[in-house]
């Protein structure tokens, strides 16, 4: 769509931890990946984005790794491995950890949330008052706080 659009996407800091739920660079996946190319799992990420047509904007305080950074033009990624990591980024960026269906569910997630939903007990009757997520966040802050609620 951007590229009819005429527009790049440009990619800041991607080597970050992504939205600060995944650190893709230390993911064992991408690792592998690296390893059978020759090159860092830094590069395999900033390599990823490139094939994929963003440009991708780095910053390191080491002179070395930016050098590394400006290395990903003499090699490639697969199809697979960019169905892979594209599979990463997809799982890491959705708000439920889905994969839409418009990308390869490389990691099998849909499948696997099927399986676990094969084994829900559907005999038991539903909690009358469950306890929602901000409840329980009020309930530890004020207890912190010497049973008063304090304000975000």
């Amino acid at each position: 769509m951007s590229a009819e659009l005429n527009v790049v996407l440009t990619a800041y800091c991607p080597l970050n931890d992504w939205p600060s739920k995944l650190k893709a660079v230390d993911d064992v996946h991408v690792a592998a990946i690296a390893q059978r190319v020759g090159k860092t799992s830094a590069q395999v990420l900033l390599r990823w984005g490139v094939q994929l047509g963003m440009t991708m904007l780095t910053r390191s305080s080491s002179e070395a790794r930016l050098k590394q950074a400006s290395e990903i033009f003499d090699f490639a990624l697969s199809e697979d491995d960019m169905a892979l990591i594209s599979g990463l980024a997809w799982f890491a960026a959705g708000p439920t950890n889905r994969v839409p269906p418009s990308v390869v569910d490389t990691y099998g997630v849909a499948a696997a949330d099927a399986a676990a939903f094969e084994h829900v007990p559907r005999d038991r009757a539903p909690v009358a008052k469950p306890i929602k997520a901000c409840d329980m966040a009020w309930n530890m802050i004020a207890d912190r706080a010497g049973d008063r609620k304090v304000e975000l």
